[in-house]
């Protein structure tokens, strides 16, 4: 069941002090208290011009031009029965107005799903959408549409009486009203969620026996399954074209077709000469780049004929610029993240 409700958790205002290093091609920004290895879900905004992230229970951001810190929001809930909870931030996503933040999470400690919506200029909450039916549910990826104008997520129930009804891919309007839900057998474990580039269709990862799938966003009818071959949790992501869908697949990342779901290309991940696992996987801003992040804490640039290009330390979570062939990394010490530039492949 869903509780629309407004305005209803408290930011504190907290600002760190923060100084800029300059390196050739890279950027490394040291924030007082912010230790890399638990700072997750770096997003650019739209725009190019903020990065968040999330760190213990709140929002960090830093600049997205210079990468120079600009500050932290804390989320704190206050309505009974969750006062002086800590929120655990699980994703976010950016508005395409670059103002809002969507963010999914959940109540320290408790098995209750919900989204709020962001203003990160005035570090209120202008939305929450709460999910709980008794059991341990989850919200474990959210995307707004490129035109701004939906939100879709996944609904994950953790409880153990759970079946292959109870998971379903809901998308919501920009007034935060129901435009479609859909529940069946093949939303079932449904882990994320991402927009094709003009709209018109939704993939979604992490179903059993790691298939992805995509459907149609206006009527939520499943289109084609993208099928993998081990049973991890598949990550995914839409080239910016529209025409290619990637999907990791253990120790490879598979390139799809978007339109008919044919299988066009498979990608061995390696270091050195052993075989490590792919954990996401991105494209760049104009789809002739994909980064690829691997088990052994690398990030590996493959161009289009997915031959490497280039291969970037990182401890977990990543993101493209949405203007150019920048990543930002988060690290594993005092420098909570780092901003490259990968060169123009000729």
């Amino acid at each position: 069941m869903f509780h629309h409700t407004k305005h209803r958790i408290y930011l504190p205002i907290m600002l760190f002090c923060s100084f800029l290093y300059l390196v050739t091609l890279v950027a490394p920004v040291l924030t007082q208290d912010i230790d890399g290895r638990r700072l997750g879900h770096l997003v650019w905004s739209k725009d190019g011009q903020r990065i968040a992230g999330y760190y213990r229970h709140g929002v960090v951001l830093w600049d997205g031009t210079t990468g120079e810190y600009i500050k932290t929001i804390p989320l704190v809930l206050t309505e009974f029965p969750f006062e002086n909870y800590g929120v655990s931030v699980i994703a976010m996503d950016w508005h395409p107005d670059n103002r809002r933040l969507a963010i999914t999470g959940t109540p320290e400690g408790e098995p209750i799903g919900f989204i709020m919506i962001l203003d990160i200029e005035t570090e209120t909450i202008l939305d929450t959408y709460v999910y709980s039916d008794g059991e341990i549910m989850g919200i474990p990826s959210l995307s707004w549409s490129h035109n701004g104008n939906l939100l879709a997520f996944t609904l994950y129930d953790g409880g153990i009486f759970a079946t292959e009804e109870d998971d379903a891919l809901v998308i919501l309007n920009e007034d935060g009203s129901l435009y479609l839900e859909v529940k069946n057998s093949r939303t079932y474990r449904a882990s994320q969620v991402v927009f094709s580039p003009d709209d018109q269709y939704i993939a979604t990862s992490g179903h059993p026996d790691n298939i992805a799938r995509v459907w149609d966003t206006d009527t939520g009818a499943w289109l084609f399954d993208l099928p993998g071959n081990s049973e991890t949790r598949t990550h995914i992501d839409w080239n910016p074209n529209g025409h290619y869908i990637a999907t990791t697949d253990l120790t490879q990342v598979l390139i799809w077709s978007a339109l008919s779901g044919e299988l066009i290309s498979d990608i061995s991940v390696e270091s050195g000469n052993e075989q490590t696992w792919a954990s996401d996987v991105k494209w760049n801003y104009n789809g002739s780049l994909l980064a690829i992040h691997q088990g052994n804490n690398y990030i590996s640039i493959r161009d289009t004929n997915w031959e490497e290009v280039d291969l970037i330390d990182s401890s977990g979570t990543f993101d493209w610029s949405p203007v150019d062939n920048r990543v930002v990394v988060n690290t594993n010490g005092d420098v909570p993240i780092i901003i490259h530039t990968i060169s123009e492949i000729p």
